[in-house]
């Protein structure tokens, strides 16, 4: 199948980034990322806000 090892390669580099934090996220507070590799083939990228991130606290009263 073509494309096969760029696919492969991909998936290498994102598990290797596994438990990394990773600054910024958010243009409002002092946000940073997670990469969560362990549902791999799915890989999980959460921000993390701040508790006083004015964005985030908006978002969360729209999205209860």
């Amino acid at each position: 199948m073509e494309g096969t090892g760029r696919v492969s390669r991909i998936r290498q580099y994102l598990a290797g980034l596994d438990g990394a934090h990773i600054p910024g996220g958010c243009d409002d507070c002092n946000a940073y990322q997670t990469v969560d590799a362990t549902q791999a083939p799915l890989f999980v990228l959460q921000v993390h806000h701040d508790a006083t991130c004015p964005w985030f606290n908006e978002y969360r009263k729209e999205h209860p």
